[in-house]
């Protein structure tokens, strides 16, 4: 064996080292799981606080704004922190939350809004603002903590009925009422033809008329009182057997004071005596501020000389009932507030240019001077109105109106006492030069009315009446020349008279009687158009194109807007309040020549189609063969 020798060769063993990862259990951390947690996963959150685990395992309790600390459980003294209440409320602290209470007139969590009592509705609409913090200080006449009081607005053809029975030996009625009305109903008892209680305002600033407890006290029970001022007002009427007192005295706007009255003192208070000790009272039905059944005015001639009241009533009494606070068996157009602003809605600058401003109770209207119109009379009309094709103004009569009428005819013992007996005028101006139009329409139905037309450029009375139907030429002249014309036609029972610039007159019997055109059973008058659906001569005859003015009734000029005490007015399509432009158009001379080569030229270098179609509207009217071959030069040199 040989034995070599080599390279030294050293073993030894590896070298071990250990290390370890501890996985802690919930409750605990550290690198060797050391260390407890005693935060909110061991013992929950108060008060709605949210328990959250961070980043580094630990656990932390995010509170309500009103609690703190660690486990949310520590009230939050708002109070002391923060100083919420304001406008010098009292804070008070309570566990989780606080409270302000506030001082009169402050509301909200923290006091901070003012309370404003009528804007927050305490108050009725009637009232304004508040006298103090808590209080309203209602509007003219309306009363009650919170302005609601017992109080009624009345309108044209409104009343109240009740169901109340009345004693045969004594009655006392108390009314405190406010109207700028000449004429009105306050109460009526209807208990027969001879027994009966009224009580009324005839003929304004003279009298008022207190009617009767059987026939009329003799002589007539009058005050000469002015008691339609628009002020707050008291009435007293007392009735005891045939003795009659009567006294008006007058009130402050919130009714809390009232004037009194001297026995002595005629112009408040008066007595008399009357036939009857006793009143028939089996019948238990009366009206305040109107009447139900219009008919039954006209069937008792003579009890009264009104059918409505247009104004505010309060403290309404009848015996020992106030009548306000009872349930009435019915009642139309009447509202539980007194619906106008102050004692008079007319100033000194109401109405413009000259006009006179008429108080209408719940609103003004103003009638304007000749040569102005609308609302205010601010608009000056030059040279009448114009009316496009489609144009229209609508008269539609008021019912109070025909009230008034059929009234006076009861009370004047005629038969025929309505407008529809008498000569019936209708008269109007109007330029124009198209060759059909309607100027005028009365209807009282579908198979009544009257018309005033343009056809074929000559002016028609139309008639029809229950399917019979009656045409009168006015005149053969033409009247579609641009100038000025009037026309004028009157009915007279079954006469009726046509006429046109006073010149041509056309005059014939009608059998049957005509169409009145101004009786009260019309409903609505037009001008410039018709709402009717007829055909004359199988074609419709169009609106009325050009310009009207001077509108007369019964010789009474009418306006062509706004309202009068027999119509309301609505005007309807192209209706404006000048005619300047058609009026220089349409007048002859050199000056018009002139006028019209210059309008057709820019109309033609715009647009031939829009000459075309405006031509005849803008055709110099009554020009000589002259001026229209200049018109043909200018339009071959231009």
């Amino acid at each position: 064996m040989t034995i070599v020798d080599s390279d030294a060769l050293v073993f030894s063993s590896a070298t071990i080292t250990g290390s370890m990862h501890c996985t802690c259990p919930d409750g605990f951390v550290g690198s060797r799981c050391e260390r407890q947690i005693t935060g909110c996963n061991i013992d929950g959150c108060s008060n709605g606080g949210t328990c959250c685990r961070e980043a580094d395992s630990s656990y932390q309790c995010y509170c309500q704004p009103s609690w703190k600390g660690p486990l949310c459980n520590v009230d939050v003294n708002e109070c002391v922190d923060t100083a919420p209440c304001q406008n010098g409320a009292t804070c008070v602290n309570t566990a989780g939350a606080y409270s302000c209470q506030c001082p009169v007139g402050y509301t909200g969590v923290n006091c901070e809004y003012t309370i404003e009592y009528c804007e927050r509705s305490s108050c009725e609409s009637h009232a304004s603002t508040t006298v103090a913090p808590h209080l309203c200080k209602c509007k003219y006449g309306n009363d009650g903590e919170h302005c609601d009081g017992n109080i009624r607005s009345f309108s044209p053809i409104s009343y109240i009925e009740y169901s109340v029975a009345l004693s045969n030996q004594r009655n006392r009625i108390v009314i405190e009422f406010a109207t700028v009305k000449r004429n009105a109903l306050l109460f009526y008892y209807p208990a027969g033809s001879e027994k009966y209680i009224a009580l009324e305002i005839v003929n304004g600033p003279l009298t008022i008329v207190f009617c009767t407890w059987g026939r009329r006290f003799q002589p007539n029970f009058t005050l000469p009182k002015v008691i339609n001022n628009g002020l707050w007002h008291r009435l007293e009427a007392d009735r005891n057997g045939n003795v009659g007192t009567l006294q008006v005295t007058d009130c402050t706007e919130d009714g809390t004071t009232c004037t009194k009255c001297d026995s002595s003192d005629l112009t408040c208070f008066q007595t008399t005596y009357g036939k009857y000790q006793h009143l028939n009272s089996e019948r238990t039905l009366f009206t305040v501020g109107g009447v139900k059944d219009f008919s039954s005015l006209l069937s008792h001639r003579g009890q009264v000389s009104t059918h409505d009241f247009v104004g505010c009533m309060r403290n309404i009494q009848l015996d020992d009932t106030e009548l306000l606070t009872v349930s009435s068996t019915s009642e139309k157009l009447t509202t539980r507030t007194c619906r106008r602003a102050g004692s008079s809605l007319c100033a000194t600058d109401t109405c413009s240019n000259g006009a006179t401003c008429i108080d209408e109770w719940e609103s003004y209207r103003c009638h304007c001077r000749s040569g102005f119109a609308g609302v205010r009379c601010e608009k000056e009309v030059a040279g009448g109105f114009s009316f496009g094709p489609n144009a229209l103004v609508k008269y539609k009569q008021k019912e109070s109106y025909r009230r008034d009428q059929q009234l006076l005819g009861a009370q004047s013992r005629r038969k025929r006492a309505l407008p529809s007996a008498s000569i019936q005028s209708v008269k109007l101006r109007f330029r124009t030069n198209e060759k059909e139009g309607m100027l005028f329409t009365a209807t009282s139905g579908e198979d009544s009315y009257t018309l005033l037309h343009l056809t074929n450029g000559q002016v028609w009375y139309q008639t029809v009446r229950s399917g019979s139907t009656d045409r009168l030429l006015a005149s053969d002249s033409q009247v579609s020349d641009g100038e000025w014309h009037r026309v004028h036609f009157t009915v007279a029972g079954g006469d009726v008279t046509v006429q046109v610039d006073g010149k041509a007159v056309t005059s014939k019997l009608l059998t049957p009687a005509p169409h009145q055109p101004l009786a009260l059973d019309v409903v609505y008058l037009t001008i410039g158009g018709s709402e009717l659906d007829v055909d004359v001569d199988s074609h419709r005859v169009p609106g009325f194109s050009g310009c009207i003015d001077d509108f007369q009734i019964n010789g009474e000029h009418q306006p062509l807007d706004g309202a009068t005490d027999r119509f309301t007015i609505e005007s309807r399509g192209e209706v404006g309040a000048s005619c300047t432009a058609f009026a220089a158009i349409s007048s002859k001379g050199g000056a018009s020549t002139q006028l019209a080569v210059t309008i057709i030229c820019v109309f033609l270098q715009s647009s031939s189609s829009l000459f075309s179609q405006h031509s005849s509207f803008f055709a110099c009217v009554g020009g000589t063969k002259r001026s229209k071959r200049r018109l043909r030069e200018a339009e071959r040199h231009r």
